[in-house]
């Protein structure tokens, strides 16, 4: 179910920060990307889960075309 939230979360952040890629706002968008997956992981770390936060974050990452972003947005998770 908390995977759910996420994704309704992350694909709108996504879109909202490519929309606006490459324009003054875009870091903010970013930001709000960042947000959404580190507090997605926090949630399933308190659970005990961040394991399966991890895989679910990073496959959907992968999903959406920024594979060259997954070191920022995972930043104190990367292995």
């Amino acid at each position: 179910m908390e995977l759910n939230e996420f994704y309704k979360l992350f694909l709108p952040s996504i879109n909202l920060w490519k929309a606006y890629n490459h324009t003054p706002y875009s870091e903010h968008y970013f930001k709000f990307v960042e947000l959404v997956v580190l507090s997605t992981i926090k949630l399933f770390e308190s659970m005990g889960l961040t394991d399966l936060a991890i895989k679910s974050v990073t496959e959907m990452i992968k999903q959406n075309g920024l594979e060259n972003k997954i070191e920022q947005l995972l930043k104190n998770y990367n292995s």
